[in-house]
């Protein structure tokens, strides 16, 4: 039986790791945050969107739709809150992360018809999350 030369144990250690570098090059450092940003901000479209049929439920006086509706707000509130827990508590690594986490902030902003912060905690939010995104931000209409 003869020994492997060192040249070809060396050349294949070198194979493995060229082979290996792609599925250990820097994962992105913020992909849950982004995600858990995505998902709370498709929960909030989603919110927004039950919130305005349950008030033309209202209007129409339509007891029963405005119940699920109000029901189903409840529901995406809930699934709303368990995305905000992990964006919360992770600490954003990269300007996306720091972006999509300062756009999720301004949905906390209040804001009067004319788009002006209610108070002045309002306006210090907003004020933080346009310097973390590095641009103009506003909150939902």
């Amino acid at each position: 039986m003869s020994c492997p030369s060192r040249r070809g144990v060396l050349s294949g250690l070198a194979a493995l790791t060229v082979s290996t570098i792609p599925a250990l090059a820097n994962p992105d450092p913020d992909a849950a945050l982004l995600a858990a940003c995505a998902s709370y901000m498709e929960k909030e479209a989603a919110y927004n969107l039950a919130f305005h049929r349950q008030c033309d439920a209202e209007e129409a006086g339509d007891k029963a739709e405005e119940r699920r509706l109000c029901d189903l707000q409840a529901q995406i509130a809930q699934e709303q809150d368990e995305a905000l827990g992990v964006i919360i508590e992770t600490m954003a690594q990269t300007a996306a992360g720091r972006a999509a986490k300062a756009e999720v902030a301004m949905t906390l902003v209040q804001s009067n018809l004319a788009g002006e912060a209610l108070s002045k905690e309002d306006a210090m939010m907003w004020s933080l999350a346009e310097d973390a995104a590095g641009r103009s931000l506003f909150p939902p209409p």
